[in-house]
């Protein structure tokens, strides 16, 4: 006789979600998708201008390796942090301020970019990555409570399917973005 495993009857789990929970659940994943898609289209963009540049010999070579690990890097170190921030305040507020954080950044990586500061901007998109890190914990765990365990799998396939969407958005983008741009450059023979 096989044994059964124990049901889980915490509320948190079990609640049937309000279409107040729904909205909220929605707004997350809104923000989830503009997040992946900014985080995307910022990276793409600096590769390419980094790469652009280090083959005009004005910037240094290996760009794409260093905004791989301003991408990498606050994920290892930061990620128990944000995890303590998740547990220790109000997710809902540390999703607005990580959100709202996450505006300033991209406002600030494009004022780099507009006066041709790489380096600075490279600074900004670790920060921007930072920012990701301090928001995911957060974010993953505030749907569970929004749309309760038996609708888990729902959820998280829906946050699954969007971000892979964005984040495929996010690179076409920005090639498209640095493209325009690029064109506003003669091209070396």
């Amino acid at each position: 006789m096989a044994a059964s495993l124990p049901s889980v009857t915490d509320e948190t789990t079990q609640h049937e979600p309000t279409g107040r929970h729904w909205i909220s659940f929605w707004s997350v994943v809104v923000m989830q998708v503009v997040a992946a898609f900014n985080m995307n289209m910022s990276k793409v963009v600096l590769v390419a201008l980094g790469l652009w540049l280090a083959n005009k010999h004005q910037s240094f070579q290996g760009i794409e390796h260093v905004v791989a690990v301003a991408l990498v890097v606050p994920y290892v170190l930061f990620s128990p942090t944000a995890g303590w921030l998740a547990d220790r305040f109000p997710k809902s507020t540390v999703i607005r301020v990580s959100a709202s954080v996450q505006v300033l950044l991209l406002v600030l990586l494009w004022l780099c970019l507009q006066n041709h500061a790489l380096g600075a901007a490279v600074a900004v998109f670790f920060l921007l990555s930072s920012q990701a890190t301090i928001l995911s914990p957060s974010k993953m765990s505030v749907v569970k409570e929004l749309v309760g365990g038996r609708r888990m799998g729902f959820a998280s396939g829906v946050i699954e399917g969007t971000v892979i969407l964005a984040i495929l958005g996010g690179q076409i983008a920005g090639g498209n973005w640095f493209d325009a741009g690029l064109a506003d450059h003669p091209r070396d023979g």
